[in-house]
């Protein structure tokens, strides 16, 4: 995922996702992960990016697990000195 204002995901429900792996190359501004319930307008961050610099050890890697229905936004830090990636599976309950 390219350093974006934010690539949209939504979980129908029955379903859930399951993020195993999200992190970004450089900066100190870390992305985000930020759910939205179906028919809620609060947005809660579930997640923040590791990342992924030479200079330091390296990160614990989160996994978080969001049942749908809801509306998941995944953003890159906006200093992040290269892309995001992130790992994630929707599965039916």
């Amino acid at each position: 995922m390219p350093n974006s204002p934010g690539v949209n995901k939504n979980v129908p429900d029955g379903q859930f996702m399951v993020i195993r792996n999200f992190t970004q190359i450089g900066g100190n501004q870390r992305g985000a992960v930020n759910v939205i319930p179906l028919g809620q307008t609060g947005m809660t961050t579930v997640l923040t990016a590791a990342i992924l610099d030479p200079t330091s050890p390296p990160e614990v890697i989160n996994e978080v697990v969001i049942a749908g229905p809801a509306t998941v936004i995944f953003t890159c830090g906006s200093d992040a000195t290269g892309n995001c990636f992130i790992t994630f599976r929707k599965i039916s309950q």
